[in-house]
């Protein structure tokens, strides 16, 4: 990267509280379930503090709360410490219950030594509009909006609440660190210096919370009562707040070596902490965010090629970005949720033409935009999380901005919001902040002529990745459509870079020959895909020895051998996985019964799954098997199955995204699993599975089931499909 580039940034850092870190402790979590499952295992694993600031906490959240009360009960030490908002967190819903009523078993059972609940009231509603507001429209004067989760020494930052929604199918960004004890004590800080001026539940014994027991702390003036005072008492703490830790990590030496210097031993990453706190009269962020654009455009003008990507939820931006947008002359992709994501769609009353009115927000938006001749250079997409990405010169971001921040003027204006720009210097992390991608790899896939193994590959291709086809077809079948080398062009049409290597897996001298042409071509190898599979379902007697040896030493033999030729270049690799598609082991004897050469044969290359995920540990290498719910429509399914069996079967894109979902993960946290693609993709927040049927508008109970699917997976597939369609 341009030296000068990162210098000028650094200018971000100036009278800033700013952390130093190691990418390496960063994970990005990729889906609303992943940051659930992340938040729980941290909660349970905490052993001296929980620390949750976040807008509310779902009335229905009680697997949550439990995980949360079971950690407390095993860790007599740890301490809990909820900040939500007061508006929001007492809001009475359908089923009788709030935020505050729900949290109320934790605060009986270990007392208000252990468990504190805070929460925030905004010294702008006051006065008659606090007497007339109703619930709901209340929280448009203003809210806490701070989302942060801390236990122990470890962070995620997100600007998720905790809430059903927020865990299944609404999509946000998710970074948790580990390994974070600085930044954990300023965001544990941060919250203690706002619960001084928020209110507290005073008396855990009485089980219903109301006004006669949330009370403030001694010396707090009112907030609806005396705004002004409580302005003035608030600003005092939270500027004594940053005094402190301002002076606290002043590294001055450390930073400005940070940023002068390109390479840096010991940290590869600074996070510097703003917060906008507008009622308040605390308007870091807008401040910071105004340098941002500063310097932006000043490299965009002397430096050449730079691009902003922001994203929202809304599109009502505040004028600071939008009339930094207009003014500038950097490029800008500008990404928004649609209006079915909108909490709001949907909804009656006058609160369902609310997503309708940011749709309005945007056309008029794009007609500024015309007027000034700059819709070539600001692109607008539709998308549903929130930030900004800097990217200089078509490389991945060297900078990005996190946190609970919509980018409108209410949260410019009226919330309290905390945001976290990421400066980084780590090439690998530089990659991994742009989005889960398959950039760069490479893939070394069997079976990748045609079929499951062709839509992997080309999935892979969209990304950039580099990907090795290998198969034995090199001409044209008069049957069977494609080639190793029909499925290159594919690849490169896509975006990806290909090589095409004949290879009999069954032979070992190939399959070592194909691996080193790999290496040679590409430098490495990131991922295996064993897909390469031989099918006869005929039962013993019907079944020639011939064709039984021929499946055992494709299917199983196979993907043993390509994962050991590859597995030293795998371990070389920053994030290596093996993908294996076979079904998840189940014994019932009616799956033997019908063909068990054949089942023999995929069970040998699950057993293979189960094997490596055990073996490979310890390198941090992933494997897991990619199983299909229905039959999918390719030459094999041709071969042998019916004609009927076509008209209700999926196409090959549903397990290519569902491989892609699979390998963009963390390798050394996602091992030794067994996937069902539809599962796999509702969990991680698709609901449009129209586009995988061959025959349109069929409903999922007319698709034709695959084989070796038991309970365990269709209750699975059950909640699944009942929390996506919620």
């Amino acid at each position: 990267m341009n030296q000068d580039v990162f210098a000028k940034l650094g200018a971000l850092s100036t009278n800033k509280t700013t952390f130093l870190c190691k990418s390496e402790d960063i994970e990005i979590l990729e889906s609303p379930s992943d940051f659930y499952e992340t938040l729980k295992s941290n909660i349970k694993a905490a052993k001296k503090r929980i620390v949750i600031s976040t807008l509310y906490i779902g009335n229905t959240e009680s697997e949550l709360i439990q995980t949360i009360s079971e950690s407390l009960s095993s860790n007599p030490d740890t301490v809990l410490t909820i900040l939500v908002d007061y508006l929001r967190g007492t809001r009475i819903e359908k089923n009788g219950e709030s935020t505050i009523s729900s949290l109320n078993s934790l605060l009986q059972k270990f007392g208000p030594q252990r468990v504190q609940i805070f929460m925030y009231h905004t010294p702008d509603l006051s006065g008659i509009s606090k007497k007339i507001y109703p619930q709901r429209l209340n929280e448009t004067v203003g809210v806490m909006h701070i989302k942060a989760y801390v236990t122990d020494d470890s962070v995620i930052i997100s600007g998720a609440n905790l809430s059903r929604d927020y865990f299944t199918n609404r999509q946000d960004r998710y970074f948790s660190f580990s390994r974070a004890s600085g930044l954990a004590d300023y965001l544990s800080h941060l919250v203690s210096s706002i619960s001084r001026f928020s209110f507290f539940c005073s008396n855990p014994l009485v089980k219903k919370v109301g006004d006669n027991n949330i009370v403030l702390g001694d010396g707090c003036p009112s907030p609806y009562k005396t705004p002004s005072l409580f302005r003035k008492y608030a600003n005092e703490i939270i500027q004594g707040f940053h005094s402190q830790w301002f002076l606290k990590t002043n590294q001055g030496s450390s930073i400005n070596k940070f940023f002068s210097e390109l390479l840096n031993s010991e940290f590869d990453t600074v996070v510097i902490p703003t917060l906008q706190m507008n009622p308040l009269k605390i308007i870091e962020d807008k401040l910071h965010t105004e340098l941002l654009f500063d310097i932006f455009n000043n490299l965009s003008e002397s430096k050449g090629h730079s691009k902003l990507d922001i994203t929202s939820a809304y599109f009502n931006f505040a004028n600071l970005h939008t009339n930094a947008i207009l003014k500038s002359k950097g490029m800008f992709n500008i990404i928004i949720a649609s209006p079915q994501a909108n909490g709001f769609y949907g909804a009656s009353g006058i609160s369902k033409y609310i997503p309708h009115a940011y749709t309005m927000f945007e056309l008029q938006f794009m007609e500024r935009l015309k007027r000034r001749n700059r819709l070539e250079e600001v692109k607008l997409f539709e998308y549903h999380r929130k930030g900004m990405w800097y990217f200089f010169e078509d490389k991945d971001p060297v900078m990005t901005v996190i946190g609970s921040s919509n980018l409108g003027e209410r949260s410019l204006n009226k919330d309290l919001e905390a945001q976290f720009t990421l400066i980084t210097k780590s090439s690998n992390f530089q990659s991994r902040l742009s989005k889960p991608s398959l950039k760069g790899k490479v893939l070394f896939i069997t079976g990748a002529s045609r079929g499951i193994g062709e839509a992997i590959a080309v999935r892979a291709a969209q990304d950039g990745a580099k990907i090795a086809v290998v198969a034995k077809t090199t001409d044209p079948h008069p049957t069977l459509p494609g080639t190793i080398y029909t499925t290159v062009e594919s690849i490169k049409k896509a975006g990806g870079d290909a090589i095409g290597i004949a290879c009999d897996i069954r032979d070992e001298n190939q399959v070592k020959a194909a691996i080193e042409k790999t290496v040679k071509t590409f430098g490495g190898i990131d991922i295996v895909v064993n897909n390469a599979s031989a099918i006869f379902l005929k039962g013993t007697e019907d079944t020639p020895v011939s064709r039984f040896d021929l499946m055992n030493t494709i299917n199983a033999r196979g993907a043993w051998m390509v994962t050991k030729y590859a597995l030293p270049y795998l371990k070389k690799s920053s994030n290596p996985h093996i993908l294996t598609l076979s079904p998840p082991l189940n014994m019932h004897p009616k799956w033997f019964g019908a063909n068990p050469a054949y089942t023999m044969s995929k069970y040998g290359m699950s057993m293979c799954t189960v094997g490596f995920s055990e073996e490979f540990k310890k390198y941090g290498i992933a494997a897991n098997s990619l199983w299909p719910l229905t039959t999918i429509e390719t030459a094999a399914l041709i071969i042998v199955a019916t004609k009927q069996s076509k008209l209700v079967s999926r196409n090959c894109q549903i397990m290519a995204d569902a491989a892609h979902l699979i390998l963009t993960k963390k390798s050394s946290e996602c091992t030794g699993k067994f996937f069902i693609d539809e599962t796999l993709l509702r969990q991680n927040g698709e609901t449009d599975f129209e586009k995988y049927s061959i025959i349109p508008g069929t409903k999922d109970n007319e698709f034709s089931l695959d084989g070796y699917l038991d309970t365990e997976q269709f209750e699975e597939l059950a909640k699944a499909r009942k929390l996506s369609k919620l």
